[in-house]
């Protein structure tokens, strides 16, 4: 048999998939040699790559195994001088020693003895990628069999402490096979030859090295038998791995992140320090971007420590109001040693596991860790509320991200008594929403720290961009619609201000209507293919588009905004997905996959990335529908001014809605005004602002507006005040 005969999917998600049974372990038994790149040098690292091994070795496979080892600027350039080789090989040797001497595990001794038993056959290389920090981050795996097939897959394996569990921690893989020629030229080949490069020391701004002969001696003398170790890979129950991770497992602060030493930033230092001061309550609003998540955990981390110390139980709840932000806080977790039970989605999945673990704090007689992640939705369900009463008070910590969602009764009454409350929010609420505010300090306590887009740009934790304005007016049915529209909405804000009752659905829908008309405006759409059409293909772009519709003239039923942008992507040649609320969680995981490692060249999508997509590779933004709701916005820009390796800029593209030439009303001066603010609010940070501040001046002198006052008016927005 051949890596041809197997029957392989073309993605692979640890949600629905075991990695390790469906995909390595066959995929090895067919190979004759495995290629592993792997990020940076940890024993989670050789846990993955060695997975699956135990059917490899039995028929003289063989392995190359390429680790990244992430150095300072200046400690590159002197490696790559010839110069502290000596030092290098010293922290090398120190990982591998270390390494070896904590694998405790029996899953996990058993995947080393299988990496000893190769050295020491002569069927295993490995070397180190040496690269500045930040720059080196491939997880991707070659296989090869006898008849010259190949099979390449990228992955997004976390590589840490849980690990050790192939199919525990979220992971994805996408698979490339050499006999779908198409596929794999475009995807897998470069994948292949960027190995070879790498491996042979040929890729710029990589120094690969041989691992130092003392750490290769050391793996030898791991495992000193003749023959190869039994396969433990498939006897180890998932249980018992589990439980070996979690067992005594408390909350610590990590040596590196990313493959960067660890270390707080000022402005996160500063805001837990404010938070400390204000009894460990209050909000911290920092821009979008700028560490909030990493923040949390830290400040966790540092509670909990005093609390076990103390021989105290400590629980930690973080609630999230979207299922993958709630995905995205678990993997983050996994750095700082802590393990949630996930409570969303199936109540099966959860409830049973967070039921035992609550009895355990009353039962133990030495302190216990507890975290659960929890999405507003499960949050306010009396079989969770049930739960959290269980818990004392004063042993725990409540952390709402993105939490201007608490900010209604419905969702503040089952907000948890917790002692320690820190809420995340880059803008818990806004100048007329006063019933939002009380409510948030009510609870949390008030905003303890504020830290800018514009200060962030200025301290460079967040990304420089350019910003493009498109004016584009209305028709003169959408203008005549617009205005019949605002003339409703006017009738009934009129009847509400003067005490008089009115139908507030029937209110809501008119503001939605007029909404999804301008998020439809034809000129957008025709302004977008021009774009499109004379635009270099790019890859990890967001389109935002509206969730409205448009008629089609042959009478067939009417084309979604998302539906006509993405198919004036396609006819331009770009490869897009949709991501909308009629996707389901794994299909979102995998377009999310696919969107990072440039499978796919953009998204399209409605609403849904406002909050909790946290995907710094995203470079270009196209905004085809923006609502008057500050926050909106100012998430939505932050989507893409996140940092990332080799990313030194963002673009951001602005399609500003105007009346048609004949039309001339109060609404339509409101409209300009809220259009312009947007777009002042986006120019004065932007590299190119004294460009596109022309075209704010132009188009407010055009409407009789005066943009000093819009300028001094978006000011007084920028920081919100307690």
């Amino acid at each position: 048999m051949a890596l041809q005969s197997l029957n392989l999917k073309g993605v692979y998600c640890s949600e629905q998939d075991s990695l390790l049974h469906d995909f390595y372990i066959p995929t090895l038994a067919q190979s004759t040699r495995y290629d592993r790149a792997a990020g940076y040098f940890s024993a989670a690292t050789l846990s993955f790559a060695a997975q699956g091994l135990s059917s490899f070795v039995n028929h003289e496979g063989r392995v190359r195994l390429l680790i990244g080892d992430p150095l300072d600027p200046e400690e590159y350039e002197a490696v790559k001088r010839g110069i502290n080789l000596k030092e290098t090989h010293e922290r090398i040797n120190s990982k591998v020693r270390l390494v070896l001497e904590n694998a405790e595990h029996a899953l996990f001794k058993n995947r080393l003895e299988l990496l000893s038993w190769l050295v020491a056959a002569g069927r295993l290389e490995i070397r180190i990628a040496l690269t500045v920090r930040g720059l080196y981050h491939d997880k991707v795996g070659i296989f090869s069999d006898s008849e010259k097939n190949q099979i390449v897959f990228q992955g997004s394996a976390n590589e840490t402490a849980a690990a050790l569990l192939p199919h525990f921690n979220y992971e994805t893989i996408a698979v490339f096979p050499s006999w779908k020629a198409a596929l794999f030229q475009a995807y897998g080949q470069p994948h292949i030859e960027r190995f070879e490069r790498l491996w042979e020391g040929r890729s710029p701004n990589v120094t690969t090295i041989d691992l130092p002969s003392e750490s290769y001696e050391r793996l030898t003398t791991y495992y000193n038998q003749s023959s190869p170790p039994s396969d433990h890979e498939s006897s180890v129950s998932p249980q018992s791995v589990q439980n070996a991770v979690h067992r005594n497992s408390h909350p610590t602060l990590p040596a590196e992140l990313g493959g960067n030493p660890y270390e707080l930033l000022t402005h996160q230092r500063g805001a837990l320090s404010e938070w400390k001061a204000r009894d460990y309550q209050g909000i911290l609003a920092l821009a979008t971007g700028a560490g909030k998540t990493i923040t949390a955990l830290h400040a966790a981390v540092k509670v909990s420590e005093a609390h076990l110390q103390r021989g105290r139980n400590f629980v930690l709840i973080v609630s999230v109001p979207y299922q993958v932000l709630a995905d995205q806080w678990c993997e983050s977790m996994e750095a700082f040693n802590i393990h949630p039970i996930r409570c969303y989605r199936s109540r099966t999945l959860w409830y049973s596991d967070l039921d035992d673990a609550v009895s355990s704090l009353k039962l133990s007689k030495e302190p216990r860790f507890l975290c659960a992640v929890v999405v507003n939705a499960t949050m306010s369900r009396s079989d969770f509320q049930s739960m959290v009463q269980r818990i004392t008070k004063n042993d725990m910590m409540f952390v709402g991200d993105e939490c201007h969602h608490h900010g209604s009764p419905s969702l503040t009454k089952h907000l948890p008594d917790a002692r320690y409350r820190l809420g995340l929010s880059a803008t818990p609420w806004s100048e007329n929403e006063m019933e939002r505010k009380d409510l948030l300090k009510d609870y949390y306590g008030g905003i303890t720290a504020t830290y800018s887009l514009g200060r962030a740009l200025q301290d460079h934790v967040l990304t420089p961009y350019t910003y493009y304005c498109y004016p584009i007016a209305l028709s003169e049915d959408e203008s005549d619609d617009y205005q019949s529209l605002s003339d409703d909405i006017g009738r009934l804000v009129a009847i509400k201000e003067q005490g008089g009752s009115v139908n507030e659905d029937e209110l809501t829908s008119l503001y939605m209507r007029r909404a999804r008309l301008l998020g439809s405006a034809d000129a957008k759409f025709q302004r977008l293919t021009a774009l499109a059409e004379r635009s270099t293909l790019g890859q990890h772009t967001l389109f935002y588009c509206g969730d409205g519709s448009t008629e089609c003239d042959d009478g067939d039923r009417p084309i979604r905004d998302v539906e006509r942008c993405a198919e004036i992507l396609g006819q331009a040649g770009w490869k897009t997905s949709r991501f909308t609320a009629a996707e389901s969680h794994s299909e979102r995981n995998c377009i999310m996959h696919n969107f990072r490692f440039g499978y796919i060249d953009g998204i399209v999508a409605i609403r849904v990335l406002d909050e909790g997509f946290d995907m710094p590779v995203c470079r270009e933004a196209f905004l085809l529908a923006s609502s008057r709701n500050d926050r909106q916005f100012v998430q939505r820009r932050g989507r893409i001014l996140r940092r990332a390796p080799g990313k030194t800029s963002a673009v951001i593209h602005d399609f500003i809605v105007l009346p048609h030439d004949s039309f001339r009303s109060s609404a339509f001066t409101n409209l300009v005004k809220q259009e312009l603010m947007r777009c002042i609010e986006f120019t004065r940070f932007a590299q190119n602002s004294s460009d596109a501040w022309q075209t704010v001046e132009m188009t407010a002198s055009e409407h009789g507006l005066n943009v000093e006052s819009l300028l001094m008016e978006v000011q007084t927005r920028e920081v919100v005040s307690e």
